[in-house]
């Protein structure tokens, strides 16, 4: 648990900041303490957003762990603070530590 915290990098993005765009390799795991950010889909290059998350959420944590693309457009409504570990820390993260339901 403590190699999580060693690895945690401050983050912080300006509102209608694009995070994560459709079919996107995840190259860390954003989570957010503050602010609110939507999710959607791109439908003929334009996007459509119809999820918002206010608060504490996490976002590619999947697609770090199994290398998958993401589905989804992320992007910033209000300014969103928090941390963020990138792909490498969080693999080396899940490797050292004991997370047999992950693996």
């Amino acid at each position: 648990m403590f190699g999580l915290f060693n690895v945690l990098e401050p983050r912080r993005e300006e509102k209608h900041t694009l995070l994560v765009e459709e079919n996107s390799e995840a190259t860390e795991v954003l989570f957010f303490e503050q602010g609110t950010f939507c999710v959607g889909f791109e439908l003929n290059k334009e996007p459509h957003y119809v999820i918002k998350f206010d608060g504490t959420n996490y976002i590619n944590a999947y697609g770090c762990t199994y290398n998958f693309r993401s589905p989804w457009v992320y992007k910033t409504v209000t300014v969103c603070a928090g941390y963020s570990i990138r792909k490498k820390n969080w693999k080396n993260l899940i490797d050292q530590e004991d997370y047999e339901e992950i693996k």
